[in-house]
């Protein structure tokens, strides 16, 4: 390269120096524009049907990072459209808008390529070396990669979804903030923000508390009373401490049932129905139940046989 730069602007000087002196100004700046002309136009590679300039380089390069950009605004703004205009859910139209932004870069990638002057066939022997690569280094990414675009299309989880993820050394719980192509984000009850592989949500059970759309849970607390109690007080305090609570659902309606009657214990069992989009936790209506109950017991002198039980249904 460098020798033919050296002959091009050896030819160069000569046609500069006959230009007359008193235009010595223009002529070194026309021998300068003829040397930037040379080097802008000067072969990378040259090939018998194929020639690479330096020009389709820095074209090409400077395309590509302004059609990435493009590429990326566009599909970011056809996702609010769908969002403030259309009636989609917004993972439906963020899969579109992943979907959008790669099938851009795809054709930017084309555009790229022909204007800088590669043809496809350059990328045979190369696209055999990455095959084998790919099989043995990126194998989990292209899993990931595969695993985004399953979620994206049959939307076992959502964007907002309430899930638990359990199995193979997994388990962890809290809300869906993004789903990626290769990652997906979940924001723990204790807003710590934990990435999780596609794969690794395929590969493992998926408890989605919100995939119907209602967001509800049913609770339940058993506890033991002696027999020796006014039943009809019991149920009456039970009604009252469960009736009072603000974040309990008014439908299904909690339910008051004594499922139980023991030589001399009476075993009540009391069901509601949460919901889990409530800015307030399971576990703070839960314990706040708990502390009424002790509360409104103790204040009519009944006494609770332990252990309580409490699980979700």
């Amino acid at each position: 390269m460098r020798k033919s730069l050296t002959d091009h602007t050896e030819s160069l000087h000569d046609i500069v120096m006959s230009i007359p002196d008193d235009m010595s100004i223009y002529k070194w700046f026309l021998y300068f524009l003829r040397i930037l002309d040379k080097i802008w136009h000067y072969p990378i590679v040259a090939g018998e049907n194929q020639t690479i300039a330096l020009s389709n380089l820095v074209i090409a390069s400077l395309l590509l990072y302004f059609g990435v950009k493009v590429a990326k605004s566009l599909s970011r703004q056809i996702y609010l459209r769908f969002i403030s205009r259309l009636d989609i859910e917004r993972s439906a139209a963020q899969a579109f808008e992943k979907a959008t932004y790669y099938g851009l870069i795809v054709i930017i990638s084309f555009i790229v390529l022909d204007i800088a002057n590669i043809p496809l066939t350059a990328f045979t022997f190369v696209g055999g070396a990455l095959a084998i690569g790919l099989g043995f280094g990126t194998q989990q990414i292209l899993n990931n990669f595969v695993s985004g675009i399953i979620i994206m299309m049959e939307q076992p989880i959502r964007i907002g979804d309430i899930i638990e993820v359990s199995g193979s050394g997994t388990n962890l719980s809290g809300i869906v903030t993004n789903i990626a192509a290769r990652c997906t984000h979940i924001v723990t009850g204790d807003n710590i923000d934990v990435i999780i592989p596609n794969s690794t949500l395929l590969q493992n059970t998926i408890i989605n508390y919100t995939l119907s759309g209602e967001g509800t849970i049913r609770h339940a607390i058993e506890f033991k009373v002696s027999q020796e109690n006014d039943i009809n007080k019991v149920s009456e305090i039970l009604e009252s401490v469960i009736y009072s609570q603000n974040n309990i659902l008014e439908f299904p309606e909690p339910q008051i049932l004594l499922i139980n009657v023991e030589e001399r214990l009476l075993t009540y069992k009391i069901t509601f129905w949460i919901d889990l989009r409530a800015d307030i936790s399971r576990a703070i209506i839960v314990s706040n139940i708990y502390n009424e109950l002790f509360r409104e017991m103790k204040a009519n002198n009944i006494e609770l046989n332990a252990p309580l039980y409490m699980y979700g249904e």
